[in-house]
């Protein structure tokens, strides 16, 4: 009898030993990946990003596609939507995405058209899961694109 309590009470142990010890310490599990014309450019795990990476788009490229994915937790986000600012946090341009397994797509020309001014661009995501949103990247223009604005 002493024997089978004995090998209970292990047995309760080792499954909750187990059990705790599947969980992380590390916060967050969103991931983002961007993409240019099918090209990975940025795969980030959101918890280890320490600052906004910077991505250089060439403005002659007018009929380049940024494509960008987010995924909260493993669930695809609601009401999804992708902004553009300037440094000060204006918004320039919004794009709507609809609740579906599907990358969001944005015209590169519209990064370009944006641009008059100069400087970087804030690429920015929300959703109803991440409604205060969050930046992803910087765009910068390589050095034949900042020679064609003016």
């Amino acid at each position: 009898m002493m024997l089978k309590s004995s090998v209970g009470i292990w047995l309760v142990c080792l499954v909750s030993c187990l059990a705790l010890s599947s969980f992380s310490n590390e916060p967050g599990g969103d991931t983002f990946d961007i993409h240019l014309n099918g090209k990975l450019l940025l795969h980030q795990q959101v918890w280890k990003q320490t600052s906004v990476p910077d991505i250089s788009l060439d403005a002659k490229s007018k009929e380049d596609v940024l494509s960008v994915s987010y995924n909260h937790c493993g669930l695809q986000g609601k009401n999804r939507t992708v902004s553009i600012r300037d440094e000060q946090q204006k918004v320039l341009k919004v794009w709507q995405f609809a609740d579906a397994d599907q990358p969001m797509k944005c015209p590169v020309k519209d990064f370009a058209d944006l641009n008059r001014k100069g400087g970087k661009l804030q690429l920015f995501y929300a959703s109803v899961e991440l409604p205060e949103g969050r930046v992803l990247a910087s765009i910068s223009w390589t050095a034949d694109a900042r020679l064609t604005q003016k």
